[in-house]
This record gives C-alpha cells, sequence and structure tokens, in this order.
C-alpha cells in the first residue's frame, strides 16, 4: 500500500530520519557520521530550510 500524500504548506515543519537497513546502524564508525555532519551544516548553510 502506498503512503498518504504529505500535506503540504508554507512554513510547514517536516520531521526527516534515517534509519538503516534492518535497523542496522546508519554509520559505520565516527568518521562516517563526522563527514554527514560537515555536509549536512554546510548544505544547510546554502539552504533555505530550517534545522531545528
Amino acid at each position: 500500500m502506498a503512503r498518504p500524500l504529505r500535506i503540504e504548506f508554507p512554513c510547514a515543519f517536516h520531521h526527516v530520519s534515517s534509519q538503516g537497513h534492518s535497523r542496522e546502524d546508519t554509520f559505520v564508525d565516527e568518521t562516517n557520521s563526522a563527514t554527514f555532519l560537515g555536509v549536512y551544516v554546510q548544505e544547510s548553510q546554502q539552504s533555505t530550510f530550517a534545522r531545528l
């Protein structure tokens, strides 16, 4: 069954999460996690979305 369409409107909040396959860890080590966070911060500073 398909997921229902997301209701979108201006200034809406969206919760984004990530989980590994079969509930495995998403990041293999601290270096991998730090790299992701660095890219996330860099991109979020250049985008219009807000991080909470």
